[in-house]
């Protein structure tokens, strides 16, 4: 443990002038040489930054590149893997999925996204589900924790709870693919959704080579050469997926492509090189030559200074380490001494040392305990400890001060390196109250034992032999014998039945050591011979007993020693209190139950009065046991958020003798309400009667909000707050079924942001996220509330219009909607247009079901967009430019 110097020359900065006086006298020759060397160099570093110029706008270019190739990565592998939730959704609520449903499902999910090779369910980790079937039947009944190369990105996702991405990882279909998988857990007993137990994964297959081939080489300029690497998500760390590694390695651009559990990383090499070839070798020979000569003159001038830099630097560091010593040692309030570990003359010493000393610090320097003046006897023990030179622990010491006080010190001795030179560190720990408390409580003890050692004495003395025989034997529930010299000579009645034995085979020579049970037994002996030897011991204990047949139980003695000729008698006096003590350990066990549990715990009498609480009621409400205690807990939980009538059916539950069970909304101490579920149960008397109720609650507060909270996220897009795309269908077929039930027609709008991407990507994510949710809002603002807006993902919405009487008034509103997103969109630097095309079909006319009017209005968006933009579009034919002039 090195420590600083408190005082004493450094060396080190006394050498700091020298050093710099040592400078070579020709320095001012070699500065005037490194000015005429600078001046070629001139030259050569114009050069060399149009060089540099030059690299740097490739890797720009090959930074769009990539990104370009990153947000087509994301977007594909995300539109991919979110295809996952509905099947996850599906079978946590159909556990039973058949063949039948799933290949119906899986149908329905693939055909919206081209490029997935299959979709599998593995129930408890065996593939029970694959579609399509043909060229994946191979993987039916395939363990996958028994896959060596798969097992590890399964228990990830089981932990996380998340989706991962696995691989690529060649399957046993043949070939490779990466693996989205997805954990399942069906809801909990309770209705939690994902709270239940596990059921198994939902995986989808993506086809490697289709999805690079197509994100990456339809997508590039030639002049660079990609490659991915990243396997199983682990992004830089992880194996190469895609390309050549050798782009990864003579310093590529790097762009990480952010996967829903980690990323991959896209790697950019330039075909030709970032660097361009030198525009001519004479300036390059001259630059060579420029910067051997700014070598040389910063070698010379650099190494003093750095000698220098190193000399300040160090004698900083000692001066921090000393200071930051002295701050601690002077902060705690311990003594500290340290001593020279070969002759014990102090190197330092605190101010509170000096005070248990009374010398002061400094007076200490230098000094040992043989060189200081004479001290008083009551510190010789603390002048010994300066002696000490090797490690120690827990030494109690006695120092005693000049106004008298007595102080004790518990001593540590620790070998340290105090300014390079070996020293003992002593550090005394106040121990003084700690004395005072255990000679306090000794002299407590010998105070009781010598008036319990009274009281016996005098109640030996009032009492006789017989008296204490007649008085046991009127006593039917207490055993009563006589010892002497270790045998029983008289037992009565009650002993016989408490022990399993006779009479008279107790009184024939029995030793009392039969009644014993042997794991007590050489204990009680020694005590008996104790008190025969004329001891004053305990007169009243308990032990532990055994019957004649071997069953043990707990025993109350009373003894007195009856003085006898020629032997002395001793009268024990036995009760059984074995049941005594089985309902004391219970009523422990249940106390300490309920005051470790982690539910709310009040126990109230008939009037619910409160009459105890638990430490977790006390958390949870914020009333300490003083403030409840003796209060109705009404005064203090009640919300005012049931009625009279709740509290009516309550009360009539209990008070039949019933238990009542439900959700209460309390209140707490500093007024915020929970949730709490309650179980409220009557304590019977013994006679039937109730004489108090026992309230269990347990705060579920949380899992309300989070049933909340997962009822938005199923339903609603978390960017915009619109409906998603499951609650959009939902919607949808509500308003078919209205619309067929009413005779009314309704339309649906299918609406598409142009020049979305562009803005995407040169602003960030972050301009494009506010911009869809900019968007949202000047699309629900133009519609009525009995219509539905929503997001169909990326920069897709659609709209749903309710009792549409004429296919014009659809066009009306795709009119409104033109223009108010046509209008200028805040950014990070300034603001920004886009346009929409948007689709439009009618119902009946175009279609009568879900699937039907939303590929009508699909591909009625795509005519408006190769008729121009900016324009809505009825069923594919009749385009229409619609009012949306910038303004």
């Amino acid at each position: 443990m090195p420590l600083s110097s408190p005082s004493g020359a450094d060396p080190l900065r006394a050498a700091a002038p020298r050093l710099s006086r040592s400078l070579p006298a020709w320095l001012p020759v070699a500065v005037a040489l490194l000015a005429l060397i600078a001046a070629l160099g001139v030259t050569a570093q114009v050069d060399r930054s149009q060089r540099q110029h030059q690299a740097q706008e490739a890797r720009q270019q090959a930074l769009a590149e990539a990104g370009a190739i990153r947000d087509r990565l994301e977007s594909a592998i995300n539109q991919k893997l979110t295809l996952s939730r509905s099947l996850v959704a599906y079978v946590a609520s159909h556990p039973n999925l058949g063949e039948r449903d799933f290949a119906f499902m899986a149908r329905n999910i693939i055909a919206q996204e081209p490029g997935i090779r299959a979709l599998q369910l593995a129930r408890d980790n065996v593939v029970s589900h694959t579609y399509p079937l043909a060229g994946n039947a191979a993987a039916i009944g395939l363990k996958l924790m028994q896959r060596p190369d798969q097992r590890p990105q399964i228990e990830r996702a089981i932990l996380s709870r998340r989706t991962i991405v696995a691989g690529p990882l060649r399957i046993v279909q043949g070939g490779q693919a990466l693996i989205g998988r997805s954990p399942i857990y069906i809801p909990s007993a309770e209705g939690i959704p994902g709270a239940g137990e596990y059921w198994g994964l939902a995986n989808v297959l993506v086809n490697v080579e289709e999805l690079f081939n197509n994100q990456l080489l339809d997508h590039t300029s030639g002049l660079f050469q990609f490659a991915v690497r990243g396997k199983d998500a682990l992004g830089a760390s992880g194996e190469l997926i895609w390309g050549d590694a050798t782009v990864f390695a003579d310093d590529p651009v790097l762009l990480d492509v952010q996967l829903p559990d980690g990323s991959w990383q896209i790697g950019v090499q330039a075909v030709e090189g970032w660097m361009p070839p030198h525009q001519s070798q004479t300036w390059a020979s001259g630059s060579l030559i420029g910067l051997l000569a700014a070598g040389l003159l910063w070698l010379l001038i650099r190494t003093p200074l750095v000698l220098r830099m190193q000399v300040r630097r160090a004698t900083a560091e000692l001066r921090h380490n000393e200071q930051k010593f002295r701050t601690i040692s002077e902060t705690v309030p311990a003594p500290i001494l340290i001593t020279h570990a070969a002759d014990g003359c102090v190197l330092y010493a605190n101010s509170r040392f000096g005070d248990i000393l009374g010398i002061a610090p400094a007076r200490l320097i230098g000094q040992n305990s043989r060189s200081l003046e004479p001290q008083p006897d009551s510190r010789a023990e603390l002048l010994e400890a300066m002696d000490i030179r090797s490690p120690m622990a827990g030494r109690e010491i006695l120092v005693q001060q000049d106004d008298g006080r007595q102080l004790w010190f518990s001593l540590s001795a620790t070998l340290v390196e105090f300014s390079r030179l070996p020293a003992v560190m002593l550090v005394l720990q106040d121990i003084t109250r700690r004395r005072a408390a255990e000679q306090a409580t000794a002299a407590l003890n010998r105070d009781l034992e010598a008036r319990v050692a009274e009281r016996t004495a005098a109640l030996e003395e009032q009492k006789s032999f017989w008296q204490a025989l007649a008085k046991a034997q009127s006593d039917v529930d207490e055993g009563v014998f006589v010892i002497e010299e270790g045998r029983i000579i008289f037992a009565n009645e009650a002993l016989a039945r408490i022990s399993g034995y006779g009479v008279a085979e107790l009184t024939g020579g029995l030793p009392y050591t039969e009644l014993v049970h042997p794991d007590v037994r050489e204990a009680i002996m020694t005590k008996h011979l104790r008190r025969l030897a004329g001891e004053k011991l305990e007169t009243r204990y308990e032990t532990l007993f055994r019957t004649r047949q071997g069953k043990s139980y707990a025993a109350e003695l009373a003894v007195s020693l009856i003085p006898h000729e020629p032997a002395p008698r001793v009268v024990v006096v036995v009760r059984d209190i074995e049941a005594r003590k089985q309902a004391e350990n219970a009523l422990r066990a249940q106390a300490a139950a309920i005051e470790a549990a982690g539910e709310m715990v009040v126990i109230t009498d008939r009037n619910a009065m409160v009459q105890h609480v638990n430490p977790a009621f006390t958390r949870h409400t914020g009333y300490s046991r003083q403030e409840a205690l003796g209060h109705p807990i009404a005064n203090l939980m009640k919300s005012g958020v049931h009625g009279q009538d709740f509290y009516a059916r309550l009360w009539q539950t209990i008070l039949a003798g019933r238990e009542w069970h439900g959700e209460v909304t309390n209140r707490r101490k500093d007024g915020t309400l929970f949730v709490a579920e309650q179980t409220i149960a009557p304590i019977l008397g013994e006679h039937g009667e109730i004489t108090g109720f026992v309230s269990i609650k347990r705060d579920i507060s949380d899992r309300k909000r989070l049933e909340t909270r997962l009822e938005q996220m199923a339903h609603f897009d978390a960017l915009t707050g619109l409906p998603n795309r499951p609650l959009f269908f939902d919607r949808l077929a509500h308003a078919l079924r209205q619309a067929r039930r009413s005779g009314n027609g309704c339309a649906l709008l299918f609406i598409d942001l142009d020049g979305f991407k562009d803005i995407n990507d040169s602003l960030g994510h972050e301009a494009g996220d506010t911009l869809l949710q900019e968007a949202a809002l000047r699309i629900v603002s133009h519609i009525r509330e009995s219509d539905t807006a929503a997001r169909m993902g990326g920069d897709e919405f659609t709209v749903i219009l309710n009792g549409i009487a004429h296919p014009a008034d659809a066009q009306r509103v795709a009119g409104n909607l033109l223009a108010a997103l046509n209008k200028p969109f805040p950014s990070p630097h300034g603001t920004c247009r886009i346009s929409a095309s948007i689709g439009i079909s009618i119902y009946p006319q175009d279609g009568e079901d879900a699937e039907t009017l939303l590929g009508q209005a699909d591909m009625a968006m795509y005519a408006a967009k190769r008729a121009g933009k900016n324009r809505c579009c009825t069923h594919a034919t009749d385009v229409r430019q619609t009012s949306a002039t910038p303004g």
